[in-house]
């Protein structure tokens, strides 16, 4: 009986109690795992912050401002600050998932809000609704979450189509940014920049021609500043330049072909010009080749200037360059004239097919003329 009892006792199994989850956490968790949930949603839908910087906060409101692409809203403003060296505003702002993609390093961004100028008036849609940045999607490849907001729409955008083109020139031709880019009348760009240079002394400008007109800035084109109405009286007659009412309040430049020569092959962008003061001095400044004489003019030189053209039997072969030329004089002798000098250019190719002419040949048949007995008057 002894060793039964021995035997059933090492057959009993060992029963150990095992701890359950509470339903009173049940509640906890599932309220812990939906704040998790909605912490990731809304990280993933708010979108990434970018920094802008604006030149002053007019109309930019914190949590009211929106930004737009084709009138569609893809962020807001979130903050306006002023920088730390005081200089600029700085702008926190938060971008849409969906256009993220846009933020590459030359996207572009201005402020939209009522204004009135040569254009006429725009963004009266904001009068109500208030302001508002514009954004336009760059190329680049390049991502970025640092923007410069500009004042206005900019003159050509990112990825339009056109050539952009150089002028040199003095200062009194010196033109404005937005200046309306003119061939024969027609506005085909603007001129996107105007900057002075002061070790060359003159203007440097930036044109943008638009597309399909860019085709018209050729090898031989020519530009000139359209200012006001152009008035000139000389012993060619009166002529009065009047161009467009756009070109006369707000003025503007102007290019063409001037001259009978080949219009040439159309021109890459960057191409560098002259600007001059005017069609006329574009016209003549064609005729780069010349041939400089000075004339002893015994009669008076009234009514003579520079400028005005040199002609032979009627036709325009070169131009007057400076009246009086000043010279150092040889000592005056007995049969010293008192006559003027005059200054002048003859032109030789502007009897030629091409506007171009041989030189050497052209002055050896000036001076067998002047043999002959070829004098001015």
């Amino acid at each position: 009986m002894t060793e039964n009892n021995q035997d059933n006792n090492q057959l009993l199994a060992k029963v150990s109690k095992q701890a359950r989850l509470s339903p009173i956490w049940i509640v906890p968790i599932v309220a812990l795992l939906i704040g998790l949930w909605l912490i990731y949603d809304n990280y993933t839908k708010a979108g990434k912050q970018i920094t802008l910087s604006l030149t002053n906060a007019e109309g930019i409101e914190a949590g009211k401002t929106k930004i737009k692409v084709h009138s569609v809203d893809i962020g807001l403003v979130e903050q306006v600050t002023l920088s730390e060296d005081l200089t600029h505003i700085e702008v926190l702002a938060r971008i849409t998932p969906k256009a993220q993609p846009m933020l590459v390093q030359d996207t572009q961004l201005w402020v939209v809000k009522p204004r009135i100028g040569l254009e006429g008036i725009s963004g009266l849609n904001t009068v109500i609704s208030g302001a508002y940045i514009q954004l336009q999607p760059g190329k680049s490849l390049e991502e970025s979450d640092q923007f410069t907001v500009l004042d206005q729409a900019p003159i050509s955008l990112n990825g339009a189509q056109g050539v952009h083109v150089n002028l040199i020139g003095k200062v009194g031709n010196s033109l404005r940014v937005g200046d309306p880019v003119s061939y024969q009348g027609l506005r085909v760009g603007r001129v996107v920049s105007a900057v002075f240079d002061p070790k060359q002394r003159q203007m440097q400008h930036e044109l943008f021609v638009e597309h399909p007109y860019d085709v018209l800035v050729t090898e031989n084109t020519r530009f000139w500043t359209t200012v006001g109405i152009d008035v000139k009286l000389d012993s060619e007659g009166f002529k009065a330049n009047i161009p467009t009412v756009e070109s006369l309040i707000a003025g503007g430049v102007s290019f063409g072909h001037v001259d009978d020569r080949p219009m040439g092959q159309p021109v890459l962008s960057e191409a560098t010009f002259e600007l001059f003061a005017n069609e006329d001095a574009a016209r003549q400044q064609t005729y780069d080749q010349y041939l400089e004489y000075v004339l002893l003019v015994d009669d008076t030189v009234r009514g003579l200037s520079k400028g005005a053209p040199v002609e032979f039997r009627g036709l325009r072969v070169g131009t007057v360059i400076n009246v009086p030329w000043k010279f150092n004089s040889p000592e005056r002798k007995k049969d010293f004239r008192y006559a003027i000098p005059v200054l002048i250019h003859l032109e030789p190719g502007r009897l030629a097919d091409n506007g171009k002419a041989d030189l050497e040949e052209w002055k050896s048949r000036i001076a067998q003329m002047l043999q002959r007995g070829l004098h001015a008057t």
